[in-house]
């Protein structure tokens, strides 16, 4: 790859463009050539274009390649200066550490497999519920959530080693939390949803739906034993369905909407349910309504669960109205 070679093939291609074009000319104001000739000249003249490609970009490469060896290098000079062995240790652990966990890891297990507390718009989920190895973003659907929260863990039993170090620092004063995950607060004297429910159940709403998916779920086993008596829905959709009940409704497919719809055939609770889901999720997406109007469709989606007779919706409609 010298550069002699590169421009020896430059010149020899821009020669032999000039003497196709003579041809080309040629042929056409005094006499025709054989097609065979003008076909010949025309893959020798891209040959010689493909050559000095090759070896533009390979040369390129090249310069590329050594210049971040070199500043590699440089970088490692300072860091022996700077830690000595110790620091370059941990700095070649790093490099190689990286790329296992965030192309591997958090990019592909952590939208694939795991748990999931929030039912956010991506695949996001939490791999493991102790977030120690990759300093806590194995709780990766709780990152996804509440995407500027410098906290990660969200339940009572994860932990988040990267939150721990936080707290540590901002003991010290040498670090300051600048936000976190909004902590729902209730009022259970509260007998009407008001403006602050309402405000509250906005700024929360990803723990309602999360808190609704229970609900769901509760409902699901009061109801699959009925489903199970009147239908012969093999037990392979059954399984799969009841986790489509807790996806969003806009997200499902044509076939998973109608996979629904067979069960909903056969159990009248889950139906509703279902269909006041998406009423609920409904109040924080209604940018064009004013507060009074959707505080009166709070309290109208509240009552009509109150009194639709299914407990699980009641008991989550108690909890609704009593955000504050």
């Amino acid at each position: 790859l010298s550069f002699s070679s590169l421009l020896f093939s430059f010149s020899f291609s821009c020669s032999f463009s000039f003497s196709f074009a003579s041809l080309l000319f040629s042929s056409r104001l005094v006499s025709p050539l054989p097609s065979s000739l003008l076909f010949s000249a025309l893959l020798a003249h891209l040959s010689a274009c493909l050559v000095v490609s090759c070896r533009v970009v390979a040369c390129l490469f090249a310069c590329v390649f050594l210049c971040l060896c070199l500043l590699g290098l440089l970088g490692l000079l300072g860091l022996c200066g700077l830690f000595g062995v110790l620091g370059l240790s941990v700095w070649a652990v790093q490099m190689m550490w990286i790329p296992v966990t965030a192309a591997g890891i958090i990019n592909g297990i952590g939208h694939f497999w795991g748990y999931r507390n929030f039912n956010c718009k991506d695949a996001s989920t939490n791999i493991l519920p102790w977030g120690i190895i990759i300093g806590g973003e194995e709780l990766h659907n709780n990152h996804h959530t509440y995407g500027t929260s410098a906290k990660l863990s969200s339940k009572w039993y994860e932990f988040d080693i990267g939150w721990m170090y936080i707290t540590i620092l901002s003991f010290f004063g040498l670090a300051k939390v600048k936000k976190v995950a909004p902590a729902p607060r209730f009022d259970r004297e509260k007998l009407v949803a008001d403006l602050d429910t309402l405000q509250s159940i906005v700024a929360n709403r990803y723990d309602v739906m999360a808190k609704y998916a229970l609900s769901l779920r509760q409902a699901w086993g009061d109801e699959i034993a009925n489903i199970r008596a009147k239908s012969a829905i093999e037990k392979d959709v059954l399984k799969s369905s009841k986790k489509l009940l807790q996806c969003e409704p806009a997200t499902l497919e044509a076939a998973q909407q109608q996979q629904l719809s067979e069960i909903f055939k056969y159990s009248d609770t889950l139906k509703t349910m279902h269909e006041m889901r998406t009423e609920l999720a409904a109040l924080w997406e209604r940018s064009h309504s004013s507060s009074d109007q959707l505080l009166a469709q709070l309290r109208d989606w509240c009552a009509r669960a109150e009194a639709s007779g299914i407990r699980s919706l009641e008991q989550f409609s108690l909890r609704l109205r009593s955000y504050a």
